[in-house]
Formats: C-alpha cells, structure tokens, sequence
C-alpha cells in the first residue's frame, strides 16, 4: 500500500527567517569580541557564546512545534532542497565525522580520503537507485516502508530493531563529541557537558519531531559554513593572500611537499590490507602529505570504499 501525501506550499519567506538567523549569529560573535577587548573574561566570552548558539538553536526548535503527524513525522514534505539537502548531509556526516575526518586528513593527508570517498559514493548509489523510489512509496521511516512493502508487522519491528543498533551507536559517538567540544568551551566537566547537550537536543527535537529537526539542522548548517569556512578564509588570506583556500591549495601542497623533502620525511608504501587510521590525540607523521597508501594499502582502500558506501 502506498502513501499518497498532498503536496503543500513551501513558506516563501524561509530565505528571511534564515537570513534573520545567520545576522544573529554573526551580531553575536561581534558582540563577543567587543566585550573581549573592554576586559570581559574569558570564560564569560566562552558561556556566553555556547549559551547564545544553543539558545538560537532552541529557539527555532520549538518554534517549528507542531501536531500534525504529517509534520511531525516527516515535516509536511515542505523542506525545499536547498536546505534538505544541506541539512541531510550535515546530519549524514555528524559531529564525529567532521571531527575524524578533519583531524585524519590533518594527521595523514590523502590516505584520509577513504572515509569521505565512500561515504559520497554512498550518497550516490542512495540518491540514483533508493531515495527516488522510497520518496514515490511516501513512507515516513525505512522499517514503515519495509513493513508496508511485504504486508507484515514482524517484518517493521524487525527492520526497526536492525536499524535502532547502529542509530544508538552514532547517538552516543555524537553525544560524546559534542560533550568534549562543550567541555573545552566552558572548561567544565564531560558529564556536565554530556547533559546539557542531551537537554538541547530533546528541546529541539521534542516540540516538533521531524519538522523542529528539519529547521534546527538548516540552521546548523549556516552556523557549520560560517564556523569552518570564516577561519579558512582567515588563515588563506594570511598565507597566500587569496581570500578562498581552494584557489591557493596546489601551492600550499608543493610548499609542503618541499618542506617534507628537506626534513627527509619518507614515502613508505603500505601493504595492500593495510589499515591503520590515526586514534585520539596527535602522532608522529607517518609519510608525506600527498602521498597515497603509506597508512591505508590500496586493496584496503578500495575495500573500505566499498563497505563504507554500502553501510
């Protein structure tokens, strides 16, 4: 039995409210360092900031409060693409995988790239050959849509129960990376830390289900773009003098690459099953930034694309 939703109009003043959003977050950090140079202190500066983002965030949470089950459960099918899209990737992606792989790529350089490869590979074969048929279905969860498919309640808590195990996992890996970041913010505890996120994220979550996780994630990721892509263009235009990072990365790799010559910075070639990625904390370089397969062998990589884009 397939899902037929009515098609609902898509708020035309979204780009406004966004917008409202990221001038907020922007007027806040500017604030913050105004108060930073008149002699404000630094672990005030530091509450202040995660206390205004988390409430910024909470705000736009609840304020998608709904009852409808139709918004509730997958948000009225009213998210435009240009924020689903972000948001499902930021979402995909997490806290731990902008950490992991940020810090891999720092650590290894290319032999990072097998985390992020597989992942867009599986974002691919995701939107060519799954999501174009479970949108037409229409049914608001996988186990729904399995359960729906083959006429059989066994076979929904069954995909539920399959599907809850890795979901819990990546909950707690969240959970535990954005308790660190808070952590070091405010200097605090980690339990302290773990709970005021766990409060956040029921607050976001709770008012609107689906539809509060749609807007809060949107918001997110204005809030990632500014935090990653400000400081980048920073540290580009102090060292290259070009304002985009990507514009100046080819001469920032051969400076590298000659810097790693003169400190006699070997090339050793992994063996093909070889799989070490870094752990938590720094190390000591392995091979050369640009070189491929001095920390991941070529079979590995090849096999662990795969797998990633499968899982």
């Amino acid at each position: 039995m397939a899902f037929h939703p009515r098609s609902r109009v898509v708020n035309p003043r979204l780009g406004i409210y966004f917008g409202i959003f990221a001038a907020s977050l922007v007027g806040v950090v500017v604030v913050l360092l105004i108060l930073e140079q008149l002699g404000a202190t630094d672990r005030g500066v530091r509450m202040a900031l995660l206390g205004s983002t988390l409430g910024l965030f909470l705000v736009i949470g609840v304020a998608s409060y709904t009852t409808s089950p139709g918004d509730f459960l997958f948000s009225g099918r009213r998210v435009p693409a240009s924020y689903g899209g972000p948001a499902t990737a930021l979402v995909a992606f997490g806290a731990t995988g902008l950490v992991a792989i940020t810090g891999a790529l720092f650590l290894i350089g290319f032999d990072a790239l097998v985390l992020p490869l597989g992942m867009l590979a599986g974002f691919v074969v995701m939107a060519v050959a799954i999501a174009p048929f479970y949108r037409k279905f229409g049914a608001p969860s996988v186990p729904r849509f399995l359960g729906e498919r083959f006429g059989s309640d066994m076979v929904r808590l069954a995909a539920a129960a399959v599907a809850a195990i890795p979901l819990i996992l990546l909950l707690v890996a969240e959970i535990k990376t954005a308790a660190l970041a808070v952590g070091w913010l405010t200097r605090g505890s980690e339990t302290t830390a773990a709970v005021i996120v766990s409060v956040v994220l029921v607050g976001m979550l709770a008012p609107g289900g689906v539809r509060s996780l749609s807007w809060s994630n949107a918001a997110q990721v204005i809030a990632a773009l500014l935090a990653v892509l400000v400081p980048v263009a920073i540290v580009s235009l102090m060292e290259t003098n070009l304002p985009l990072g990507q514009m100046s990365h080819g001469p920032v790799l051969r400076v590298v690459g000659r810097i790693e010559t003169v400190q006699g910075i070997a090339s050793p070639i992994a063996s093909p099953l070889l799989f070490e990625l870094p752990g938590q904390g720094l190390q000591a370089t392995v091979g050369r930034y640009a070189t491929p397969f001095t920390s991941v062998g070529g079979l590995a990589f090849g096999l662990d694309r795969i797998v990633t884009m499968m899982a």
